[in-house]
């Protein structure tokens, strides 16, 4: 009988090429937009989740007021790691890292050429420990326990030294000054980590460790991050851990300050920190100083709910077009039930026929979301692909199609195939009515849903053109920016001299940072003698020409 009625099914399809068109393709742009949106949407929610550890690591960041400034940082000061790891006994492991910004880079020899590395990391020896990337070549447990030695992404390896194998024991020379020999080669960071790192130097011998005050709140440049012992309630640890931070900086407040920390709270400064957990940080994390920008939990919620705006309006548009055709087959309809047919037959054969088209409907749209697809990733920034061993991939394409054949079938089935079949071929249809009724309310929830969509489509727009067209009181375009021109050393001078004698610059200057926030230096500063909190003053220094 299956056989039979999706038969009839396609042949009705046929018979109506016209509808089925529009019918089919109308609903595979909704489930296509829909399917490309929620890509996006579950890239972002896996951030991090390929570490298997990622339940039991957490990272500690900063929430400090003093000195007129109040500071949410995702870096801490070197001392934090090392104190937890010694006086917290749920804590397995620690790392941290220390972000210097750009390096330039090349191979050891004669004549060869630097080029400028932007995800380089200065690390402890048990950064595999806590993020166990898989290893390519070297040992993940002992390629960073020695000074000035390097672990290097596979992409970098064959970059300088054509293949992982060579890599091992070779030399790069970093800002034409410093030698680092390549202990390891593993595989590229995933995508969809917080943070990326082609080059990881050993934190073995850096001075800025060795001279850091072993006070906390004091020197936050380090990212740091906890394993927790397997078993371990993070909740518990948490409240646990922000106890220990709090007597630690209570200490430093009467060491640095001469201080209690009640009397430092009582004149409104603070220092106080806190855990995260690894899978919170892209979505949930709005610190400073973060090591890559991170995403939005507020947008993964207004993305999910424009898919599943535009899958109602292109469901509802289906539905209106499968039941006002169905009105269209009453007579069909009472002259089978003439000839003997059965309702729960019509039903079977109504519902057949609106989970054909549905069928129809999701194919289409999945070979229309894989054309669109590169070009969609590109726009979006993402590595996106098709989830085709994802379970829940199918289950919900099954689950579309299923839904939708149900709902715009049940007008037909439940409702056409219940008519009296006298009052049906006399047509005295008295749901005809009704069937309107229920029609007009979708279509004005369709078009309310459209013009909504479309006016915050418009602001968006219009926001966005705002921050691109915004006079900022210079040209912009007319401004170039060489990044690490430290590299130049004494030749910075003689750099811009040469520079100004090109007829197509009219002006060079020199700073050691710039006015946007991934390029500060924070110091704070004291107007006496005595470094306390009511005379102190947190500001940016640079140096410029």
């Amino acid at each position: 009988m299956l056989k039979n009625y999706l038969k009839m099914a396609w042949r009705s399809l046929l018979k109506n090429k016209g509808f089925s068109f529009i019918n089919i393709f109308g609903l595979s742009i909704g489930v296509a937009c829909c399917l490309l949106i929620l890509l996006y949407v579950a890239n972002e929610l896996s951030y991090d989740k390929w570490n298997p550890n990622v339940d039991r690591i957490v990272r500690p960041v900063s929430d400090i007021k003093f000195g007129g400034n109040h500071m949410q940082m995702a870096v801490v000061g070197s001392i934090l790691g090392p104190d937890c790891g010694k006086d917290l006994p749920e804590v397995q492991s620690w790392v941290r890292f220390r972000d210097y910004g750009r390096y330039l880079v090349k191979r050891d020899g004669e004549g060869r050429q630097n080029i400028s590395e932007a995800d380089v990391l200065t690390v402890d020896s048990t950064f595999f420990e806590v993020f166990p990337i898989e290893m390519v070549e070297g040992n993940a447990l002992t390629c960073l326990t020695d000074p000035n030695t390097v672990a290097i992404s596979r992409s970098r390896a064959e970059k300088y030294f054509a293949t992982a194998q060579q890599a091992i024991g070779q030399t790069l020379i970093l800002d034409n000054r410093d030698r680092w020999t390549v202990s390891a080669v593993y595989e590229d960071m995933p995508v969809n980590s917080h943070f990326r790192a082609d080059l990881l130097l050993s934190m073995n011998g850096n001075g800025e460790v060795a001279n850091d005050p072993t006070l906390w709140a004091m020197n936050n440049n380090f990212h740091t991050y906890l394993l927790l012992r397997p078993g371990t309630d993070v909740a518990d640890f948490k409240e646990k851990f922000a106890a220990y931070a709090r007597d630690k900086v209570g200490q430093t407040a009467k060491q640095l300050l001469g201080i209690s920390q009640e009397e430092m709270e009582s004149g409104g400064q603070y220092a106080r920190f806190y855990l995260q957990d690894l899978t919170d940080i892209h979505l949930y994390s709005d610190q400073t100083v973060e090591l890559a920008p991170n995403g939005s939990i507020k947008y993964v919620w207004i993305f999910g709910a424009i898919a599943a705006f535009i899958l109602i309006i292109a469901c509802i548009n289906f539905m209106n077009l499968s039941t006002a055709r169905s009105a269209d087959r009453a007579k069909e309809i009472g002259v089978r039930r003439v000839m003997g047919s059965r309702r729960s037959a019509l039903i079977s054969q109504f519902l057949s026929e609106s989970t054909l088209l549905a069928a129809l409907s999701v194919g289409l749209a999945v070979v229309l979301a894989m054309a669109a697809l590169p070009w969609y990733a590109a726009l979006a920034d993402r590595d996106l692909s098709m989830p085709w061993t994802s379970p829940l991939f199918w289950l919900s394409l099954i689950g579309t199609i299923g839904v939708v054949g149900l709902l715009a079938g049940s007008y037909p089935a439940f409702f056409l195939s219940a008519f009296d079949t006298i009052k049906i071929l006399k047509g005295q249809m008295g749901g005809k009515r009704k069937g309107a009724g229920f029609r007009s309310v979708l279509v004005v929830f369709q078009f309310v849903t459209s013009a909504s969509l479309i006016i915050a489509t418009l602001m968006v727009f219009k926001q966005l053109h705002f921050i691109q067209n915004k006079k900022l009181g210079f040209d912009k375009s007319q401004v170039v920016i060489l990044n690490s021109a430290y590299a130049l050393g004494d030749r910075s001078k003689t750099f811009k001299e040469e520079m100004l004698k090109h007829p197509a610059v009219q002006q060079v200057t020199i700073s050691s940072y710039l006015p946007v926030p991934s390029s500060r230096s924070d110091q704070t500063y004291s107007k006496a003698r005595s470094f306390q909190a009511d005379n102190s003053v947190n500001m940016q220094t640079w140096r410029v020409d």
